[in-house]
């Protein structure tokens, strides 16, 4: 049993010696070839699939701001869209003295 024992720590050693450090060698390069050869390729998909994200959703977008836009107009200058509503900054100004003497 000694011997079978011996040959198993020999055989141990002699893998870390010899043949983990060819494997870990081999592992780094082939990540830096990987690294070099599919990383701007990574970086262009990405690229485009965000350039084509944006092109699908721009006019979802443009109109959902549109909308906002034309509902902070008439809440706050009713005269751009041509209905009046209450102002109640007219009212806030005269209870606000912080507001007194600007206009």
């Amino acid at each position: 049993m000694a011997d079978v024992n011996s040959f198993i720590d020999q055989l141990g050693n002699d893998v870390s010696a010899t043949y983990i450090p060819t494997v870990e060698a081999f592992v780094q390069d082939l990540g830096k070839q990987i690294g070099a050869t599919a990383g701007p390729r990574v970086g262009q998909f990405i690229e485009q699939l965000v350039t084509d994200l944006f092109a699908q959703q721009s006019k979802p977008i443009r109109d959902f701001l549109t909308k906002l836009t034309k509902d902070m107009a008439g809440r706050y200058h009713p005269s751009v869209n041509g209905r009046s509503r209450p102002d109640s900054s007219t009212t806030a100004s005269k209870s606000n003295p912080r507001t007194q003497g600007s206009t």
